[in-house]
C-alpha cells in the first residue's frame, strides 16, 4: 500500500518536472484551486502555485526535485526545509480545497474512516465532539491533491463537514486516544507477555528456594569452617576472574572487524528514496543547557529533514524539562516532543515503550540526553542494515569528551574506549552476546518489537535487550562512527550510575537464568559460555578485587618478613597476582589498542596506575547494588547531565516517593505548583 502510495506521488511529479520547461509551468488540471485567482499568463500556473502557497517559484522547484529524491511529497519538503510552517501550508491547502481550516478540538474523538478513505491519495479523519457533531478532517497532500478535489466532487455532501487540520494535530488526536493503552502496554506488556523474561518479578520460586539453600550453607560453613569458607570464596572469584580474563585477551588479540566495505553503500545510491528514520531520546529534569545542545547536535545529523522523525520524550509532570524542550524545538518540523503520562514504573525504557508505537521510522536510534552522535552515523547504520539483513541492531561506540575533567572522568573514558573500541566489536564480529551500551543503539523497529521492545522493570535494560535480541536468533553489530558523551567528573554521580548498571546486570542475569536449560538450548553452548562470563564474571571479579588484593598485599608482607609459606598460600597468591596482573595490564591494554597513539600520554598513561583503585569502587558499588537488589529493585537512579554532572548533586531518582504513589493512585495531596 505505501508502495502504491510513493507511486502515485512520484507520477505526479513527473508528469509535472519530466517534460521540457519543466519547473516553470505547472499542471493546473492537478493543482487548480477551486476558487482560483484572476490568471497570470505572465508567470504561469506554477507561479500561482508558489504565490497561493505563500513560497517563491524557485522554492517550489526545489521542493518537488527533493520529494522525487526523497520519496516524500512536496508540501512535506517546504516544511522541511522551513520554508512554510505546518499551520501555514494547511490552511494554504484549506483555499486550494475551498474548505474551513481549523484544529482538532481537545474534546473531538476519532471514529472509523469509513470507505471513502480507500480512494487513493485522500487521508482523513473522522471525529466527533462531546455534543456529537461529526467532522471530516482532511489531510491532504501537495502532489495528490486532484484525488482530493475529486474525492469531494464525487461526495458533495461530505463538504459541509470537511475541514483541513495539519499532519501534526492528526498526530496529537492519535496520541491522545491510544495514550491509556500505551501505557499499560509500556509499563507491563513484557511481564503480562512473557513473564519469564520480564524482571518485574526479580527472583522466581526455584531461585528464591535456590539462594535459599546456598545461604543456609554458607551461613552454616561460615560459623563452622570460616576460614575455609572464606577460602573457598577467593578460590571461586578468582578463578571466574581469570576466566572472564581470557575473554577479554581474546578481544585483546584477535583482528579487529572492520566494517569500511558498508560505509559508501548509502552514498552509492543517491536516487534510491532513504527510509524513514526515528530518533528517539527520554529526558527527564534537565536544565536548559543539555536541552539546547542535544537539539543542536541532532539537528547536524545527516539525513534529509522530511525523512527524519526526531522524538523527544518527556515526563508529563516534568514542566521544566518541557518548558526548555518547546523553546528549542521551535520551529523545527523534524522534531516533536511527546509526553509520557506518570505512573509506575517511573524508568526510561517505561517512557521508550511508550512512544514506541508513535514512531514512523523503518529504523529507530537510541540517543541519551547528553549525547552529540557523529552526523554520519545514520547513514552507516543504514549502510549496514540495507547491505546485511540479518541485523537487527546496531551499537555505536560512545567516546568521552570530558576526559580531563577528573581522574573519575578519565578512568571512565579508558574503560569506554577498551569496551566499545575493541571488545564489543570482537562479541559482535564472532556472533557472541553483546550486551549493549544504553544509547546510541539503532534498531530495525520490526525487529525490535517483535522482541517486545524495552523491559520497563530492568534498571539496565540495553544489556537486556540484547541477550533477548540473541535468543531471539538476531544479530547484533557495531559502527565506527562514534558518539561523543559525557562521563561522571564526581564521586557522587559516579557511585549510583554504576550502582544502578550493575545492579541491572544482576536482574539481567537473574531473569535468563530462570530456565538454564532453555537458555542454553535458545543460544548455544558457546553463547551460553560467554553469557556466564559476561555477567557472572563480573560479579566475581567485584567480589574478588578486595580479597586478592588484601591478600596479595599480607602475602608479600609475610614474604618480606621471612614467614614460611604453604603450597595452598602459593597457588592463591600466584593466582592473585595473575588476576592483578591480566587485570590492570587488559584494561590499559584494550584502551590503548582502541585510541590513536598521539591519545596515549594525554589519556592513557596518567591515569593507568589507578585502575587498581577504581577496582575498590567497583567493588564497592557492586555491594550497594546487591543492596539495593534486595530492597529496591525497580528504583532507579538518574544520572545528572549538563552542568550537574560536575558539580557532584546527587539527581532525583525516576522511583517516585510514596507521597507520589499516593498521589498517583489518587488518594494523595495534588503537588505545589
Amino acid at each position: 500500500m505505501r508502495d502504491d502510495i510513493l507511486d502515485d506521488r512520484r507520477r505526479a511529479a513527473s508528469a509535472i518536472y519530466d517534460r521540457p520547461g519543466a519547473g516553470r509551468n505547472l499542471s493546473p488540471v492537478h493543482f487548480a484551486p477551486a476558487a482560483a485567482p484572476p490568471p497570470d499568463e505572465d508567470r504561469g500556473p506554477g507561479a500561482r502555485l508558489a504565490t497561493l502557497l505563500g513560497v517563491s517559484p524557485e522554492a517550489l522547484r526545489e521542493a518537488f526535485l527533493a520529494a522525487r529524491h526523497n520519496g516524500t511529497d512536496p508540501g512535506e519538503e517546504l516544511v522541511a526545509q522551513g520554508i512554510l510552517r505546518e499551520a501555514d501550508l494547511a490552511r494554504a491547502y484549506a483555499r486550494l480545497l475551498d474548505l474551513p481550516c481549523e484544529p482538532i478540538g481537545a474534546g473531538d474523538r476519532a471514529l472509523s474512516p469509513g470507505q471513502g478513505a480507500a480512494l487513493a491519495g485522500v487521508e482523513m479523519l473522522r471525529t466527533c465532539d462531546t455534543a456529537f457533531r461529526r467532522k471530516l478532517f482532511l489531510l491532504p497532500r501537495l502532489a495528490t491533491l486532484a484525488h482530493t478535489r475529486r474525492f469531494l466532487a464525487d461526495n458533495p455532501e461530505l463538504r459541509a463537514i470537511a475541514r483541513v487540520t495539519s499532519r501534526s494535530d492528526a498526530e496529537r488526536l492519535a496520541e491522545r486516544g491510544s495514550a491509556p493503552d500505551r501505557l499499560a502496554e509500556a509499563s507491563f506488556g513484557l511481564a503480562a507477555r512473557a513473564p519469564q523474561l520480564s524482571a518485574y518479578t526479580v527472583v522466581d520460586p526455584a531461585q528464591a528456594a535456590a539462594f535459599c539453600l546456598a545461604a543456609t550453607l554458607f551461613l552454616v560453613f561460615a560459623t563452622h569452617r570460616p576460614l575455609d569458607m572464606l577460602m573457598a570464596l577467593h578460590v571461586g572469584a578468582g578463578l571466574l576472574f581469570l576466566a572472564a580474563h581470557g575473554l577479554r585477551l581474546a578481544a585483546l588479540l584477535a583482528r579487529p572487524v572492520g566494517n569500511r566495505a558498508q560505509r559508501g553503500l548509502a552514498a552509492s545510491q543517491p536516487d534510491a528514496p532513504l527510509p524513514i528514520y526515528s530518533v528517539v531520546v527520554a529526558l527527564y529534569r534537565e536544565g536548559a543547557d543539555v536541552v539546547e545542545a542535544l537539539v543542536e547536535a541532532l539537528a547536524r545529523l545527516d539525513w534529509p529533514a522530511s525523512r527524519l522523525d526526531v522524538v523527544l520524550a518527556c515526563e508529563a509532570d516534568d514542566h521544566d524539562t518541557l518548558r526548555h524542550v518547546e523553546r528549542a524545538l521551535a520551529g523545527r518540523s523534524a522534531f516533536r516532543c511527546i509526553r509520557v503520562p506518570p505512573g509506575l514504573p517511573r524508568t526510561k525504557p517505561k517512557a521508550l515503550n511508550f512512544v514506541l508505537p508513535l514512531l514512523k521510522g523503518t529504523y529507530v536510534v537510541l540517543y541519551d540526553a547528553e549525547d552529540a552522535p557523529d552526523p554520519g552515523q545514520l547513514r552507516e547504520a543504514a549502510a549496514r542494515f540495507e547491505a546485511d539483513p540479518g541485523l537487527a541492531c546496531l551499537q555505536a561506540p560512545l567516546s568521552i569528551r570530558n576526559a580531563g575533567a577528573s581522574p573519575v572522568a578519565a578512568l571512565f573514558d579508558l574503560e569506554y574506549a577498551g569496551l566499545f573500541g575493541r571488545f564489543l566489536p570482537f562479541l559482535a564480529g564472532r556472533d557472541l552476546p553483546v550486551p549493549l551500551g544504553g544509547t546510541s543503539n539503532h534498531f530495525v523497529r520490526a525487529l525490535l518489537e517483535r522482541v517486545g521492545a524495552w523491559d520497563p522493570h530492568n534498571v539496565t535494560e540495553d544489556a537486556d535487550l540484547g541477550m533477548r535480541l540473541c535468543r531471539a536468533g538476531h544479530r547484533i553489530g557495531t559502527l565506527e562512527r562514534p558518539t561523543l558523551e559525557d562521563a561522571p567528573e564526581r564521586l557522587s554521580v559516579w557511585r549510583p550510575q554504576r550502582s544502578r548498571w550493575l545492579k541491572g546486570w544482576m536482574q539481567t542475569w537473574l531473569v535468563h537464568m530462570r530456565d538454564p536449560v532453555r537458555l542454553l538450548r535458545d543460544i548455544g553452548l558457546k553463547r551460553f559460555l560467554v553469557f556466564q562470563l559476561l555477567f557472572a564474571g563480573l560479579f566475581g571479579s567485584a567480589l574478588a578485587h578486595p580479597l586478592m588484593l588484601g591478600f596479595a598485599g599480607l602475602t608479600l608482607a609475610a614474604m618480606a618478613a621471612g614467614a614460611e609459606l604453604g603450597a595452598l598460600d602459593l597457588a592463591l597468591y600466584g593466582l592473585d597476582l595473575a588476576n592483578i596482573l591480566l587485570g590492570g595490564g587488559l584494561f590499559v591494554a584494550l584502551a590503548a589498542v582502541s585510541m590513536p597513539r598521539r591519545d596515549w600520554r594525554r589519556r592513557l598513561w596518567p591515569v593507568g596506575l589507578l585502575v587498581f583503585v577504581y577496582w575498590f569502587l567497583l567493588s564497592y558499588a557492586f555491594l550497594r547494588a546487591l543492596a539495593e537488589l534486595v530492597a529496591r529493585p525497580h528504583h532507579w537512579n538518574k544520572t545528572p547531565h549538563g552542568r550537574a554532572a560536575g558539580t557532584g548533586e546527587a539527581a532525583p531518582a525516576l522511583a517516585p516517593s510514596l507521597a507520589e504513589v499516593a498521589r498517583l493512585a489518587g488518594t494523595g495531596p495534588a503537588p505545589a505548583r
